[in-house]
């Protein structure tokens, strides 16, 4: 039985309670990753996030880079007007991921807690977008959620208080992400993992 999609728009206005504790650490982890992989020497960067909705994470990585551009590429047109109106800076692009994305040429394509919203087939779809975005030499990251023991521990209690808001959300094993990403092209760079109990890992690619 396929499951049913995550209403974002209710996610949104009523996020997960611990999504602003997960977030703060996630981006951190993603910041410190792009650091490591030279991104803070680059100069007039264009920076695309999929998945980007009502974006949080936007402000913060303009922040901390040379950012000339900042694209948001979403199919919800109605989060990508909120985040227009809130940042004016960003640059929507309403679009199906699972059919592809536009060739920015990217210094950097990434998203947070996206492909996993997807089957096997429609992840690598998604993250075949990704690396269509950047320029050669560009970098891919990618953060999901991971199947450990505290993952699905907290997974089932949210989801018995009634709290759990994404019922189409498929923790990824390493595997299958690293298959998918090679078979765009990617060579790995990096990978870290979150200290929360909805484990999270970051994948980082460089383009050839």
């Amino acid at each position: 039985m396929t499951p049913q999609a995550t209403d974002w728009n209710e996610y949104y206005r009523n996020a997960f309670p611990l999504s602003r504790l997960t977030r703060a650490i996630s981006v951190r982890i993603l910041l410190n990753a792009l650091r490591r992989a030279g991104l803070a020497e680059r100069r007039a960067l264009r920076i695309a996030e999929l998945g980007a909705g009502d974006s949080r994470f936007a402000e913060l990585v303009v922040h901390a880079f040379d950012c000339a551009e900042y694209h948001a590429l979403d199919n919800n047109a109605e989060m990508l007007s909120r985040l227009s109106e809130r940042l004016p800076f960003v640059i929507p692009h309403a679009v199906d991921l699972r059919n592809g994305a536009p060739e920015l040429r990217a210094d950097l394509a990434f998203s947070m807690g996206l492909i996993e919203h997807f089957d096997e087939a429609g992840t690598e779809r998604v993250l075949r977008a990704h690396f269509r975005c950047v320029a050669p030499g560009g970098l891919v990251a990618v953060m999901q959620p991971t199947p450990t023991r505290s993952y699905r521990a907290v997974r089932f209690c949210a989801e018995r208080l009634r709290i759990w808001k994404f019922p189409d959300e498929r923790p990824l094993r390493d595997d299958e992400v690293l298959a998918a990403a090679e078979r765009c092209g990617g060579v790995p760079l990096d990978r870290r993992i979150s200290p929360i109990g909805l484990t999270q890992t970051l994948l980082l690619f460089r383009k050839p």
